[in-house]
């Protein structure tokens, strides 16, 4: 999320995920978690669902 605009892929953004990670890691919590994207009307339109899910993947 990019200024409250959903982006394509998960990375980095308004939400620090990878804090978030690494504070549950710290504290020896180690969750199943679950990313679902949502694209709204003004999310950027420049790829396809699997390349979103490689990218956010990767950045997870």
């Amino acid at each position: 999320m990019h200024n409250r605009i959903w982006s394509e892929a998960f990375g980095g953004g308004d939400f620090d995920h990878n804090r978030l990670t690494q504070e549950l890691v710290d504290l020896g919590i180690s969750p199943f978690v679950t990313m679902e994207q949502a694209v709204e009307e003004k999310s950027p339109n420049t790829m396809n669902g699997p390349q979103a899910h490689e990218i956010s993947h990767a950045n997870a």
